[in-house]
């Protein structure tokens, strides 16, 4: 079985290393199922098939309007059995596209990595606007197009087309285990991430305001790992407080670089800020990533992959409330879960060849 995988990622940018991580660990799991991969990445005004430059356009409108049709002449779309789709938008060119590959009797499967995704996408510029309603518009013409859609989240349908169930998963073998130590003297908090106002790490910045206040006795660090488009507003809040000696920004980092941060770090920071884009609960990445590190977390949402039993997790509310850091530091400091079993619990259930059976199975049925 062949399947080509397409998506709109830059493997020359950092702020697509997570997504792209996550995109090779998908190939790697579904070649290691048997099923062949052909990746086609675009950017705003390139194409890349396999790695090398397949196309480049004038522009990006250029590339909008005439990218499905290049795949479509260029490509020997034929020699695959399926296509899958790492979703951006839907415009007439794309369904178009899809109807298309319905005339070849492709399976078409769409991923959907966020879902509700539209107050993520709200923008006061005038083309993300024309964008955003361009896409309201034709998404609901997929379902005469589309076989599947795979997303993370609890729905059985997605714009009338059935939903595949999945949970995010990672490729664990490239995920140093670091662990985590208990220590008194202070606590040492790491958060990476491409910084979005979901992500909510304004609320970590002000519980931290309220608790230097109080002169406490324990140092309490944050070190902020990625870039983003919140990056200066938090910049700002750390400026304005005189934080600047208690949280570190790192700018991305990756590889062995990434581990010696880790490995100085107690607990992890995940999404504190879900409720601005309307999501009370769903399976994200990073969670994943922070499981297999052996590191404890915090979560300000609920995240249907892991279980009341899983005692690592310490859940704040999701709202604009500030954290209430002394209880993360007595949640920490009883803290009874051994790092390998958090590890552990990663290694039998969040890799992706256990995810995407699913998928494959999808694949295998006939049109």
């Amino acid at each position: 079985m062949k399947i080509l995988y397409l998506a709109a990622v830059d493997e020359n940018e950092n702020k697509d290393i997570g997504v792209i991580n996550k995109i090779n660990g998908q190939i790697a799991a579904f070649e290691s199922l048997n099923i062949n991969v052909d990746k086609l990445f675009y950017n705003s005004h390139q194409m890349f098939f396999n790695g090398e430059l397949f196309y480049s356009f004038n522009t990006h409108y250029n590339r909008r309007i005439f990218m499905y049709e290049r795949i479509l002449k260029d490509l020997k779309v034929g020699s695959y059995q399926g296509v899958y789709i790492r979703y951006t938008s839907s415009d007439p060119f794309f369904v178009s596209f899809l109807k298309k590959l319905k005339g070849l009797r492709k399976k078409v499967i769409i991923e959907l990595p966020t879902y509700p995704y539209d107050r993520e996408r709200e923008s006061t510029k005038l083309t993300t606007k024309i964008s955003n309603i361009t896409d309201k518009i034709y998404r609901n013409l997929l379902k005469s197009h589309v076989d599947n859609i795979v997303t993370f989240m609890n729905y059985d349908y997605i714009w009338g087309i059935p939903v595949i169930k999945l949970q995010n998963g990672i490729s664990i073998e490239q995920i140093d285990f670091t662990g985590y130590t208990n220590s008194k003297n202070y606590l040492s908090l790491i958060a990476v991430a491409n910084v979005s106002k979901w992500h909510g790490y304004d609320r970590l910045l002000n519980g931290m305001v309220d608790y230097y206040r109080s002169n406490p006795k324990r140092k309490v660090i944050f070190n902020l790992v990625g870039d983003g488009d919140e990056i200066d507003n938090l910049k700002e809040i750390v400026i304005k407080h005189n934080l600047q000696d208690k949280v570190v920004f790192h700018g991305a980092k990756s590889g062995r670089d990434l581990t010696g941060i880790f490995k100085k770090s107690h607990m992890a920071v995940g999404s504190l800020g879900m409720h601005r884009i309307g999501i009370e609960q769903g399976s994200t990445l990073k969670a994943k990533e922070y499981t297999a590190r052996g590191l404890p977390f915090i979560l300000g949402y609920q995240d249907t992959s892991f279980s009341q039993k899983d005692k690592f997790i310490y859940y704040i509310s999701n709202n604009e409330t500030s954290i209430n850091i002394d209880n993360i530091i007595s949640f920490y400091d009883n803290l009874k879960v051994e790092s390998n079993e958090i590890r552990a619990l990663a290694e039998q259930n969040f890799t992706w060849n256990k995810q995407l059976i699913k998928v494959k199975e999808a694949l295998k049925t006939t049109l």
